[in-house]
């Protein structure tokens, strides 16, 4: 059995950085590790996750578990990069039930609802952004969003939209061409804007509620333990406030941090898979504490049925932990019935 606890971590002074490869996202290589069943108690981050909460792995055997995200329902929709597959997690009774939704997507990781209830996920192998349609047997369209010059670069990763609609897409770029990575805003019509944000390697993103969904966006930087908090302007950018993970650094751990959820009072959650942790800082950057997550926790979302179960995505499962606080959507919902 896999031991999952959430260790409390008092604020200190920040730790040096480690660095870390900061490579792309590829499938695992590895056999799929399964994890527990039996849910494991946790201690608490003071004020966010009660010290007899248990997490609690609802999926196991999983190639590559990535880009949770929650619709209106709070049902949590999840991609295995390694098989291009995407599902649906939602409540049956006292159970989890996983339904396949697409298969086919060509590898698409992040995921994001649209205002309208579309499905849109980012292809990082192409460079494209695409829509998910999906239909019988889980088969699905794949439909291209306009991303267009320098925007339709290999290495995007997430993407979020604002509340006016625009879509914000993470470039991690790659060695050969560090010039690609950081924000790209597309909007409804006209070209793509692109911001550097200081990360070497931009990764997750997601609104604050700082602005009221579209003032404030946080950053996570691949390349080492670290995020940024970058203040929006309609279509673009400014400057980046770096905020250091490395209080949540593991000993023996390396590179960066990953996919990230915003709960509705700021807190930034963020994943850092090489060291299996799942690093809490307040809006201010603040640390909080760490949940210890094995198996290289790559992203994690809030949903369920009153928004307060943060789902963790890790290599082979997907996992889930009660919280005292409710996830910051940062965009208008799906309407109920979307797919």
């Amino acid at each position: 059995m896999i031991a999952v606890a959430c260790v409390l971590v008092a604020a200190w002074a920040a730790a040096a950085v480690q660095d870390g490869a900061g490579q792309p996202n590829p499938p695992g290589d590895k056999a799929p590790i399964v994890g527990a069943t039996t849910p494991v108690p946790a201690a608490g981050v003071p004020g966010l996750v009660a010290h007899e909460a248990q997490i609690e792995v609802l999926v196991d055997g999983l190639r590559f578990a990535e880009g949770p995200a929650a619709d209106a329902r709070g049902n949590i929709t999840f991609c295995d990069l390694a098989t291009s597959e995407v599902f649906r997690l939602e409540r049956e009774g006292a159970t989890w039930k996983k339904t396949r939704i697409a298969s086919g997507t060509k590898g698409v990781s992040g995921l994001a609802w649209s205002a309208d209830g579309t499905l849109v996920g980012c292809q990082m192998r192409t460079g494209s952004v695409v829509t998910l349609v999906p239909g019988e047997g889980a088969a699905v369209t794949l439909a291209p969003r306009t991303l267009t010059g320098d925007a339709a670069r290999p290495g995007v990763n997430d993407l979020t939209f604002d509340r006016d609609g625009r879509l914000w897409v993470t470039n991690m770029g790659d060695r050969k061409h560090p010039e690609w990575a950081g924000v790209w805003c597309i909007p409804a019509s006209g070209d793509p804007v692109h911001s550097t944000v200081g990360a070497t390697r931009p990764n997750g993103i997601r609104w604050s509620p700082e602005g009221g969904g579209s003032g404030t966006l946080w950053i996570a930087d691949y390349a080492r333990p670290r995020a940024f908090r970058v203040p929006a302007v309609p279509g673009k950018l400014g400057p980046g406030g770096e905020v250091s993970l490395a209080f949540a650094a593991a000993p023996n751990g390396s590179g960066g941090a990953d996919g990230l959820a915003i709960d509705a009072q700021g807190n930034a959650w963020i994943a850092l898979p090489g060291h299996d942790r799942i690093a809490v800082v307040a809006a201010d950057g603040t640390p909080r504490g760490f949940l210890d997550v094995p198996d290289s926790p790559s992203n994690c979302a809030f949903g369920g049925e009153d928004g307060r179960t943060l789902f963790i995505t890790t290599r082979s499962t997907v996992r889930a932990v009660p919280t005292r606080v409710v996830g910051f959507a940062g965009a208008p919902s799906p309407p109920p019935g979307s797919p």
